[in-house]
């Protein structure tokens, strides 16, 4: 899978493709949805199937005391991170695409009007289509939806809207996963995610049945406090171990013979 750097009026010559756009943290279910419409899509228009993402998060760039939102545990969670741009890199080529254009989010693009960044961003991706969300927005506070983007779009490129992806009557966000994850509700952040949610970890030491670790990356989002199960994989084989979360990780059920400096752990329960 090819990685493109995309920045205002120098795009790299891509080949034709359907597009879906997002920041996809957590590539939950809902995410999943545009993917698998985007490799569909693309399929019928004899085109690649992309992504189009940002790095870095939007989130870290905009300023939440300026965006008119109240402060609450949602948005005290934005700047937190379900993966990494590599790990959602990895999860976007599992899924089927096969090329991955980034584009480098800052200021400048933060306030650039909707209609400006069809033109001067998306017209020259050489899209056949371009697969949305239905409550997509882009542009300076988020002044450009749907209903702009088909306007705009209108003779240069099809645009294909998702609806909404629900769990229990309610849309599976980024932003609901992240609290979840954050209290602790693990079965739950693997039904969304429809796969078993895991962070990257540095190993502190290793002893005859117990791995002490630590999570020295802030921006990822790391379960509350507590016991937990889950497991580890190594060499092509799967650990069952028992977390305990506290000032450090405390990973119980696997012996000393783990000699690598990170460790990636899955939660289960």
């Amino acid at each position: 899978m090819k990685v493109y750097d995309i920045h205002k009026y120098d795009c790299p010559d891509v080949p034709k493709n359907v597009s879906c756009i997002g920041f996809f943290d957590g590539v939950h279910k809902g995410h999943k949805a545009l993917i698998e419409l985007t490799v569909k899509k693309a399929k019928e228009a004899d085109a690649k199937p992309f992504v189009i993402t940002f790095y870095p998060d939007p989130s870290d760039v905009i300023d939440i005391k300026h965006s008119g939102r109240v402060e609450n545990k949602k948005h005290a969670l934005r700047s937190k991170h379900i993966m990494s741009l590599k790990e959602r890199l990895d999860a976007f080529e599992k899924l089927g695409i096969e090329g991955v254009m980034v584009i480098r989010f800052n200021k400048e693009i933060m306030v650039t009007e909707p209609k400006d960044f069809v033109d001067s961003y998306l017209c020259n991706l050489n899209l056949a289509g371009l697969v949305c969300g239905y409550d997509f927005t882009f542009g300076i506070y988020g002044s450009g939806n749907c209903q702009t983007l088909l306007r705009d779009a209108e003779g240069k490129f099809a645009v294909y809207l998702v609806p909404q992806v629900s769990y229990y009557h309610k849309k599976i966000s980024s932003s609901t996963i992240k609290i979840d994850i954050n209290e602790g509700n693990i079965k739950k952040v693997n039904r969304l995610l429809s796969f078993d949610y895991s962070i990257l970890l540095d190993v502190l030491s290793a002893d005859e049945n117990r791995i002490v670790a630590i999570n020295r990356k802030p921006k990822t989002i790391c379960p509350k406090k507590g016991h937990y199960q889950g497991y580890l994989l190594h060499k092509g084989k799967r650990y069952d171990v028992d977390i305990n979360i506290d000032e450090a990780i405390e990973i119980v059920g696997y012996s000393n013979s783990y000699k690598q400096k990170s460790i990636r752990l899955f939660f289960t329960k």
